[in-house]
């Protein structure tokens, strides 16, 4: 089972934070940081503005199920990427380097409870955030609403991991 003291930062959001700084530090290193790209862990408060490019990263499922041999638990965890361009073509390599990005497979989970945020410390590695599979949906024009135009374009992954908890 998962537990956490109220002041520690609970399991689910550690690896909720492992995998948006990921993909946020391999943008960094592609030469697209924050001031080209905002990458956001959830949709922010009503009313907030959003600009495009962005990429949104929410947790959708997150179950935990025992193992029979070995005692450990597997924690099932699905994340929706939302990836907005201000052009297709900006949406659709937004998205397939976050594909890219992934299909390394394995992500580290870091104890970002000895030190947040990144960088402040060297957090220790928890474990491995395993990706099991990536969905791509098709593309989504936004039309009605309140939504500001270049936050139309919409492209959705749907990553499925894992995370081993002992």
């Amino acid at each position: 089972m998962i537990s956490t003291s109220a002041n520690e930062i609970s399991l689910p959001q550690l690896i909720s934070h492992s995998l948006y700084y990921y993909i946020r530090d391999k943008l960094d290193t592609d030469g697209l940081d924050s001031t080209m790209v905002s990458v956001r862990e959830s949709y922010p408060i009503t009313g907030t503005v959003i600009n495009a490019p962005s990429i949104i990263i929410d947790e959708g499922d997150f179950a935990d199920s025992p193992l029979e041999i070995g005692g450990a638990d597997i924690a099932s965890i699905s994340y929706v990427i939302d990836v907005f361009g201000k052009s297709k073509t900006q949406r659709n390599t937004l998205t397939w380097l976050v594909r890219t990005y992934l299909n390394d497979q394995y992500i580290d989970v870091k104890d970002y409870n000895e030190g947040f945020p990144p960088g402040t410390t060297n957090q220790t590695v928890l474990g491995k955030l395993e990706i099991m599979n990536i969905r791509m949906i098709t593309p989504i024009i936004l039309t009605e609403g309140e939504i500001p135009e270049e936050m139309r374009l919409l492209r959705q992954l749907v990553v499925d991991c894992q995370y081993m908890i002992n």
